[in-house]
């Protein structure tokens, strides 16, 4: 399951992942970003994943990363930092993050800790 919210004192949103997530769940989440008019141009996201796992094919990874593109063109910046625990995870996310090195306007990098995460977003 995937749980976001705007925080209003930082402007950052938050998501929170499951225990599991499914790359339908992914998938699901990532295209809510098509309604690019309800987040600001800039949007910073931090992801909390830290106690979860990812469901993925080998070949999944890219689905996202393309989808990825398709909505980050959509903002000025798009950057998200993720923070994770689990080994299996962080390879996944490390594919993602290579697949979508490429996009212009998106950052995405890997934290083991919550303070690591939102210095680096609102750096």
């Amino acid at each position: 399951m995937i749980n976001s919210q705007l925080n209003r004192e930082t402007g950052i949103y938050e998501t929170f992942f499951g225990w599991q997530v499914s790359f339908e769940e992914i998938i699901s989440y990532i295209s809510k970003l098509k309604n690019f008019k309800d987040y600001p141009p800039r949007l910073l996201i931090l992801t909390d994943a830290f106690d979860s796992t990812f469901e993925l094919s080998n070949t999944e990874y890219r689905q996202i990363a393309e989808l990825v593109r398709r909505y980050a063109a959509k903002f000025e910046l798009l950057k998200d930092a993720i923070i994770l625990n689990d080994p299996r995870a962080t390879a996944y996310s490390l594919l993602i993050r290579n697949e979508s090195i490429t996009i212009p306007n998106f950052r995405f990098e890997i934290f083991s800790t919550r303070e690591a995460a939102i210095e680096w977003l609102v750096s």
